[in-house]
């Protein structure tokens, strides 16, 4: 029997919560633990290795979300699916540092192309049903699900790392052939975007955002808050430090998952906020876990850290909601992994940075200059993203070229 176009869209709707379960590293609270221990990686080693996996996302973003509206949005996500498989299995059979270098960069490759591929298929799903205003909504929603199914996975496969630090990534692999499975049945909805040259009405996109100095700098900013967020790996060693057994550090995981189920019935009400006032809750959020480091307080971090995860998960869908309601197109994945390709820049020398500060500080000291210097960006980052706003009616806009 045939299908509606219309069957297919909300299928993928329904389908996206399953990406949304399996799309996640459910070895995440031991993975850095893991390095350390069966391979001897220090904590500035572990740095270089977020900067290789920065530098992956820097290159492919932008081309991989390129690819998903060229050649299909599901397409690429059964693409993500073979490659985190495959890195996946290589952290269970690899002996040596340059095995896991190898994985990390498959790693960073597969979610490049799932970055935009799977949020843009919902936007189109969201257009041949005509709820567009609801992306964030629905993105949230999906989140939220998605979390009280992560919050099981991601509290009980890290205790099997006390039975064999290989079986957290078995059962990883086996979340990842469920991606699989879900990129499978999923369908496209709208045509695939044409073959020509992305056409903005005053300039390409590198010039104009080389002429907006403004825009330019709250990108940077943006992808700095973002890279800074990301620092789970620290917060993972800083966690064992404190007294915190690996195989319980997932609990903390999976609260943030819980906390975050909750956060995603209301996150998109703050898309009401000025993006002024969005940013300032940003920041205010990523500072949390490095105050309470200081500290050298383990619940007290563990606590902060689920609060800061929680609201990590969600924080996108606010500016990618903005993002896509300023700049229409049917390049869609291109536009998100172009936001994705900001944080992938810092992704290369704030974690270096970090970990180093850490590794030459210590914990209680390093997280406090960290600190200092979160405090620091937040300030101008506000202030930039309140200039934004005001200046939004003028913000350069494009189309693609009918």
């Amino acid at each position: 029997m045939k299908r509606s176009v219309e069957y297919y869209a909300k299928r993928n709707l329904w389908l996206y919560i399953v990406v949304k379960i399996f799309n996640k590293r459910v070895f995440l609270p031991v993975i850095v633990i893991y390095f350390v221990d069966r391979f001897g990686f220090s904590i500035q080693e572990i740095g270089i290795l977020a900067a290789i996996y920065g530098i992956v996302s820097i290159v492919a973003d932008v081309p991989t979300g390129y690819f998903a509206d060229r050649y299909g949005r599901v397409n690429t996500i059964r693409v993500a699916a073979i490659l985190q498989i495959i890195a996946s299995l290589l952290y269970i059979t690899v002996t040596q540092k340059s095995g896991i270098i190898f994985a990390q960069i498959l790693e960073s490759l597969a979610f490049s192309f799932l970055s935009g591929a799977a949020e843009a298929l919902v936007h189109d799903s969201l257009e041949v049903t005509k709820q567009t205003k609801q992306y964030s909504k629905v993105l949230s929603r999906a989140q939220s699900i998605a979390l009280v199914a992560n919050a099981a996975l991601i509290a009980s496969v890290p205790l099997t790392y006390a039975i064999d630090p290989r079986l957290p990534f078995l059962i990883g692999t086996l979340a990842f052939v469920g991606l699989g499975i879900a990129g499978i049945y999923m369908r496209e909805v709208l045509p695939h975007a044409p073959r020509q040259k992305l056409v903005w009405r005053r300039a390409d996109a590198l010039a104009a955002l080389a002429r907006n100095k403004l825009l330019l700098f709250a990108a940077l900013l943006f992808g700095t808050v973002s890279a800074i967020y990301f620092s789970f790996d620290i917060f993972t060693l800083a966690m064992r430090h404190y007294g915190i057994k690996p195989e319980f550090i997932g609990f903390v995981f999976a609260a943030a998952s819980l906390v975050g189920a909750v956060v995603g019935l209301f996150i998109h009400h703050l898309k009401k906020l000025n993006i002024t006032h969005y940013a300032f809750i940003d920041v205010t959020i990523l500072l949390l876990p490095f105050l309470s480091a200081v500290t050298a307080n383990a619940l007290l971090l563990a606590g902060s850290i689920v609060i800061s995860i929680a609201f990590w998960r969600f924080r996108r869908i606010i500016y990618q909601d903005h993002l896509l309601t300023l700049f229409p197109t049917n390049y869609k994945a291109t536009l998100i992994s172009g936001m994705s390709m900001s944080e992938s820049i810092n992704y290369v020398w704030i974690p270096v940075v970090t970990t180093s500060i850490v590794g030459v500080l210590g914990f209680v000291t390093g997280f406090g200059v960290i600190a200092c210097a979160v405090v620091g960006i937040a300030v101008p980052y506000v202030v930039l993203m309140h200039m934004l706003f005001v200046h939004q009616q003028s913000a350069v806009v494009y189309n693609d070229k009918q």
